[in-house]
């Protein structure tokens, strides 16, 4: 069945002078998403014997993969931005957004990441409704332009030198991407204590408390006690991606210099800075092959040892542009 999104928004927008307010609610729902199984022929969780569902039909017949569309999904959010156009050589733009994405599926190249579907693929929506892995609670971004209103009344190489000046900024906020602790076959000697008999991969331990920390650290994120491995044969009573990672932040500088060349020719300077705080971003990998701190019982279990794939060191750009 094909998938169905609807999408809805209701936006209420003020002018004032040269800036716009606007304030505006947005979601979408959507319905029979694409779910992809990695085996539906597996015994429930409390098995203990090894029968197959599909057993009495084709005894001879192992993994089975399964793709269906009942997947579901739906998002809110609160949107908010100030723009003023350019006025007096200062133009800006500021946004934030504050949302929630909920859902019972996962990308493709996920599947499995979270034990989605490992602990019981016949009960999808009961056990794996929870945080969709994209679900970013807040950002905010700001971009500023502001031409420097002197110099230009200035005679001669005093206004070469004064005159002509534009100061740029981008910066950007966002809260930390969402994260679901697994088991790990060092943990009780199970990686899915759910169906031990048929290991369909990693599923999720028991949280027996709320695992945030009041003042995480590198080296202790989350409170690792509130994971512990659920009974075998059992469902873990953790929802996917229950945690976030670290938040992300990002500045971006640049100074720019016209000089009047002729009437109809301009030669530019650019000095650009990105990330000029060189502030370090970090983040934890929803996913096990290359996220250990993430798998219960592992040595890294709870720490944070690697960067975001979008943090840049601090990186200096100098430039001429030639406009005719």
């Amino acid at each position: 069945m094909p998938a169905l999104i609807q999408q809805f928004n209701l936006q209420v927008q003020q002018e004032f002078g040269a800036n716009v307010l606007t304030i505006g609610y947005v979601g979408n729902i959507g319905q029979h998403l694409p779910e992809t199984i990695n085996d539906i022929n597996v015994p429930p969780p409390n098995a203990v014997s090894l029968p197959r569902p599909l057993l009495p039909i084709l005894p001879n017949l192992g993994t089975v993969g399964w793709l269906q569309s009942e997947g579901i999904s739906n998002y809110s959010g609160l949107q908010m931005s100030v723009q003023r156009r350019f006025s007096q050589g200062l133009a800006f733009d500021a946004n934030d957004t504050w949302g929630h994405d909920l859902s019972d599926i996962t990308g493709f190249s996920q599947e499995g990441q979270e034990g989605w579907s490992n602990q019981d693929p016949n009960h999808i929506r009961q056990y794996e409704y929870g945080n969709a892995e994209n679900d970013i609670r807040n950002r905010g971004a700001i971009s500023i332009n502001y031409e420097l209103p002197f110099g230009k009344e200035y005679p001669g190489m005093k206004k070469i030198a004064l005159s002509e000046w534009q100061v740029n900024a981008i910066g950007v906020y966002q809260s930390g991407k969402p994260f679901t602790i697994v088991n790990n076959s060092a943990a009780g000697g199970f990686g899915n204590r759910a169906s031990p008999q048929f290991n369909g991969g990693v599923d999720r331990p028991n949280q027996i408390r709320p695992a945030t920390l009041s003042h995480p650290t590198l080296t202790r994120f989350f409170d690792t006690t509130a994971f512990v491995p659920q009974p075998l044969g059992t469902v873990g009573s953790e929802r996917r991606n229950p945690l976030y990672g670290p938040h992300f932040r990002h500045l971006d500088l640049s100074v720019f210099k016209d000089f009047d060349l002729t009437e109809q020719l301009r030669l530019q300077f650019r000095a650009e800075a990105f990330n000029i705080s060189s502030t370090p971003n970090f983040f934890i990998n929803n996913n096990v092959n290359s996220s250990p701190p993430t798998l219960l019982g592992n040595n890294s279990f709870g720490q944070v040892t690697t960067t975001d794939p979008n943090y840049v060191p601090r990186q200096w750009q100098f430039a001429l542009r030639l406009q005719f």
